[in-house]
């Protein structure tokens, strides 16, 4: 609030203050105030600098990611289709961020029930991420990817190779990142309803 006062509601760093906020509340397992804070950071970074703006992408994809883990995946995956579109139009697009847009999506596409697609896309972006030119296989994002995966392929009929995937990320995870932390956690909850059922 106080960078608020200081800056103005439209100031960048107020705007990235508000989009930091949105995904400590995502970590959190907030949904619904990560959802409120990134639709008014998307809102203002798209005032402030334009839909095309990478912030502004990268905050359409966000908000398309808490819309689905927040129930809505058809809402949720319109926005990150929307949001990947557009940086894949963008020759000088972070690669990076498009493969986290991929992930997203692939999650959003489990959710509605397309498994197929979403094992699709899962299995590219997981081994794209995975290459030792890109993030490697031990990066957060590239573990996440593949969290997404093992929930992806088990709804789709391979329920070993989806469990076996999860186990593998879930001790990784717990080594580099911790137990408590968000991702873990999220790897852990889908490994115990693949388990459960």
């Amino acid at each position: 609030a106080r960078r608020k006062r200081v800056q103005g509601a439209t100031h960048a760093g107020t705007i990235n203050t508000t989009m930091s906020l949105s995904i400590i509340h995502m970590k959190l397992e907030q949904f619904e105030e990560a959802e409120a804070l990134a639709r008014q950071a998307l809102a203002l970074y798209t005032q402030v600098k334009g839909p095309e703006y990478i912030d502004t992408t990268v905050t359409r994809a966000n908000l398309g990611l808490y819309a689905t883990l927040a129930g809505r995946p058809e809402e949720g995956e319109a926005l990150i289709h929307e949001a990947l579109t557009l940086a894949e139009s963008q020759p000088s697009f972070v690669p990076q961020l498009i493969g986290f847009f991929r992930a997203s999506r692939g999650f959003a596409l489990t959710e509605l029930g397309r498994h197929g697609e979403a094992v699709a896309l899962l299995r590219r972006t997981h081994t794209a991420q995975g290459s030792a030119d890109a993030l490697g296989k031990e990066h957060p994002w590239t573990l996440r990817t593949a969290a997404f995966l093992g929930a992806a392929l088990a709804a789709n009929g391979a329920a070993d190779e989806g469990r076996a995937l999860l186990e593998q990320t879930l001790a990784t995870q717990t080594r580099l990142l911790g137990a408590e932390t968000y991702d873990t956690r999220q790897t852990a909850k889908r490994l115990a309803y693949l388990t459960q059922g």
